[in-house]
């Protein structure tokens, strides 16, 4: 309960999965059948499966998903981790060595579903990543590109979150 609370993800629903499994692809169809829960996701790792749980969530989340990393939470040596997975990534092969307790946070997958535009959902952090493109004087077909590349949405998905955003 201490990493749901620190990590700032939404707790009217979650679901603790536990240690996932170590084998890579039943790893991947976990974490895609914890993805189509559309909810925030507890799990517990070894230090030393930690990097190649973040890469598989990266495989199947996409690398803007956001998720949070705590270590050694209610000890001395509190440890945080937070953001894109891609960036929490480089965070964790920067440390030398991870050891302790570890739970991960993946946060509701907060991309926008291709098809059914009533159900399309917008993340906030995408909303602020717009913001903050546009506020760094990246045309409309720019921040296009990058949502693409980052979201892994079909273009007129894209076209469609930033009609939203107008």
């Amino acid at each position: 309960m201490v990493a749901l609370t620190c990590s700032g993800a939404p707790t009217d629903r979650f679901f603790f999965e536990g240690f996932p499994p170590r084998q890579e692809g039943k790893l991947v169809t976990r974490l895609g059948e914890l993805r189509e829960m559309e909810t925030t996701v507890i799990l517990y790792e070894s230090p030393k499966r930690l990097l190649d749980l973040l890469i598989a969530v990266e495989k199947v989340f996409g690398p803007a998903h956001v998720v949070f990393v705590g270590r050694e939470l209610t000890k001395m040596y509190e440890e945080h981790f937070r953001g894109p997975v891609v960036e929490v990534i480089e965070s964790v092969k920067r440390k030398a060595v991870i050891k302790g307790e570890v739970t991960v946070i993946l946060y509701p997958d907060s991309t926008v579903k291709e098809g059914d535009s009533n159900s399309q959902k917008v993340s906030i952090s995408l909303v602020l990543l717009v913001r903050e493109l546009k506020a760094s004087g990246l045309r409309e077909r720019e921040i296009k590109d990058v949502l693409g590349r980052l979201t892994q949405l079909k273009s007129r998905s894209v076209a469609e979150i930033l009609d939203k955003l107008r």
